[in-house]
């Protein structure tokens, strides 16, 4: 009955280690030799996640075989010492043999307990980095070419169909100039509008109007002084970018009025700047549109080009989408659409309208760069 406890406790770590051990293999052995992977379908991260778990786990377990080795070494050892102390004797005839017996058993268990961990790992390494290549290919498009070409595989379809089910994840081979990471695509595509909201139509509908609303100049607008400073700081920071010396008396008489953008229905602030410094001969001129927070602060949310605006109907955290349009000869006629992300306007598109004779419909609609 002697040690009784340490045995029991020993037992009780055995018993732990293979509870720990067993389960974890069984896992480890269903990714490795079975049909469809328990992990298919999900992301590199929750992989990567589930594979550290497992093998966390599994380490625990292995850590504690070796513990419970360790103090089957130390109860032999200690059982040989307190037979030595009653038969000395019989200790030095026979004892010796059954101590190093018992000595090499110890120590074998415990190199077959790190043995198996560095296994383990090797086999865990190579699994997971067989998964990863195998999920690559998978999203990359790494099977046989007649079952799948890359217009298809990359299509707008496919990478919204994977990335709703994926946030977090990429599609395509990573660091791959075609692939997508998903939360730029969700960043993307809450910035634009949907197929219904992005139609190319603008030409079709009424314009602002510019001239009735456009009704003071900075000079004698109802502003504070520091509103009045604020604005025309953004005209000069404009000015020096197209690379123009413009008295300040000129840029106060930029024309200043209101537009109603917000669905709460307040009103913003819309600059136009003054013709004689910056319109071309079609009549495009920078604008900007400021809006005030509740604290009273101007905050700038656009600045555009062009000689004319079209409010749609559509609109984004509460603020409408808007056009604005700008020609360059008789029969073309190009379109910047806004988007509110929040905070100020986001470009989300912009259009050239190719217009024939008698202007009844564009000849040709195609994309252009918006003028920064």
């Amino acid at each position: 009955m002697k040690f009784l406890g340490l045995k029991i406790f020993i037992a009780i770590l055995e018993l732990i280690a293979f509870l720990l051990i067993t389960p974890c293999l069984i896992v480890i052995g269903w990714a490795l030799f079975g049909g469809q992977h328990p992990l298919s379908g999900q992301s590199l991260a929750q992989t990567a996640i589930v594979i550290g778990v497992v093998y966390g786990v599994l380490f625990m377990g292995i850590v504690i075989a070796a513990i419970a080795s360790l103090l089957n070494l130390l109860l032999a050892i200690e059982r040989n010492t307190a037979a030595a102390a009653e038969n000395t004797a019989r200790v030095v005839e026979t004892e010796p043999k059954q101590l190093n017996w018992r000595l090499a058993g110890a120590i074998g268990a415990i190199l077959v307990g790190v043995l198996l961990l560095v296994v383990v790992f090797v086999v865990a390494f190579s699994s997971g980095q067989r998964r990863t290549t195998e999920r690559i290919k998978e999203l990359s498009g790494d099977g046989p070419v007649a079952a799948q070409s890359s217009g298809d595989l990359y299509s707008s379809e496919k990478v919204a169909e994977y990335c709703k089910t994926h946030p977090t994840g990429f599609y395509g081979a990573v660091g791959s100039a075609s692939g997508v990471s998903c939360p730029d695509w969700e960043r993307k595509n809450q910035s634009k509008p949907a197929a219904a909201q992005n139609s190319r139509d603008d030409w079709k509908l009424p314009s602002f109007n510019l001239e009735a609303h456009l009704d003071h100049t900075l000079a004698n607008a109802p502003f504070t002084s520091a509103e009045r400073a604020q604005i025309l700081r953004v005209i000069e920071d404009f000015a020096i970018s197209e690379k123009q010396k413009e008295e300040p008396e000129t840029l106060m008489t930029s024309r200043v009025g209101s537009i109603g953008l917000a669905e709460d229905g307040s009103q913003q602030i819309l600059v136009q700047g003054p013709y004689a410094a910056f319109c071309g001969a079609s009549g495009n001129c920078p604008m900007w549109i400021f809006t005030t927070s509740r604290s009273g602060q101007l905050t700038l949310a656009l600045q555009m080009f062009g000689d004319a605006l079209n409010l749609r109907a559509t609109s984004n955290a509460g603020y409408r989408d808007l056009a604005a349009s700008s020609h360059f000869s008789a029969y073309e006629e190009y379109f910047s659409v806004y988007r509110w992300n929040g905070n100020k306007y986001d470009s989300v598109d912009c259009y050239k309208a190719t217009y024939d004779s008698d202007r009844s419909i564009p000849l040709v609609i195609t994309d252009c760069q918006p003028r920064s």
